[in-house]
């Protein structure tokens, strides 16, 4: 059974709803005042898990053909932060990943899906390691990696871990990432991401000023596969990607196309 993490508002909505409802619930009122208590607190949880969620909305064209597009779900409260990642093809999911993080950022807890080949997986961090348990193209597989004193940043780029480190005062960072393509498809991979110059990009007829970002394999593998990220100064968001593809597979030109608000 997957384990729900409650913050703390969800843990107070969950407690009143244990007084309020299973309390009236022993006593003479009528079903009806019953039924509309469950209909409220009902209403009144999904709002406190809700709370501060965004919807953003990538579109990528892989070669002359492939559109996918990715809908990530951000969302926070006083304890965590979760981030889905869902990778569709003509409304079909390929890939459904979430995300939990602590609120400095640091990755606790993720969980991917591929329906392709029955691939279920999840990793947790424990101390300097990151535990990868589940199933991958139909077979148990249980790996334990180590950090080696790097963080590790999955799903970037709207890791909000990786969008701290554009605001730093830091030009380079290497940082861990659970692969799920190709030959690097559930091993644990190093990736080197350095600052570049400030630039203008467009999308839907507007210019950003936005700060280049150029992410390669680290060591010897970064002749694989390197990309270039834009990220929006005004607050981080990525908002365009231009990157060559795994091996054997054409490049890739992802676009930021919604987005809950988009500042000036």
């Amino acid at each position: 059974m997957k384990k729900i993490i409650l913050g703390r508002s969800g843990q107070k909505v969950l407690k009143a709803f244990h007084l309020l409802f299973i309390g009236s619930a022993t006593d003479s009122m009528a079903s009806m005042f019953i039924y509309k208590r469950i209909f409220f607190f009902l209403i009144l949880f999904i709002h406190a898990i809700l709370l501060n969620a965004q919807d953003i909305i990538y579109q990528e064209k892989k070669g002359d053909e492939q559109v996918f597009q990715y809908h990530y779900y951000l969302g926070e409260d006083s304890e965590f932060q979760k981030i889905r990642c869902v990778r569709l093809e003509s409304n079909d999911t390929l890939e459904d990943q979430t995300l939990f993080t602590d609120k400095d950022y640091k990755n606790l807890s993720w969980e991917y899906k591929r329906t392709s080949d029955n691939t279920l997986v999840t990793a947790n961090l424990k101390g300097n390691m990151v535990a990868l348990r589940g199933i991958r193209d139909g077979e148990k597989i249980s790996e334990d990696f180590e950090l080696d004193g790097y963080k590790w940043i999955q799903v970037f780029p709207l890791n909000p871990g990786l969008e701290k480190w554009l605001s730093s005062e830091e030009e380079d960072i290497k940082f861990w990432v659970i692969g799920t393509a190709s030959s690097a498809d559930m091993d644990m991979n190093k990736f080197y991401a350095e600052k570049e110059e400030t630039t203008k990009v467009r999308i839907k007829n507007k210019r950003y000023n936005c700060r280049r970002v150029n992410i390669t394999l680290s060591g010897w593998r970064s002749v694989f596969w390197d990309g270039d990220f834009f990220f929006r100064k005004s607050d981080g968001r990525i908002i365009k990607y231009n990157g060559g593809g795994p091996p054997g597979e054409p490049g890739s030109v992802t676009t930021l196309i919604k987005e809950n608000s988009i500042p000036d």
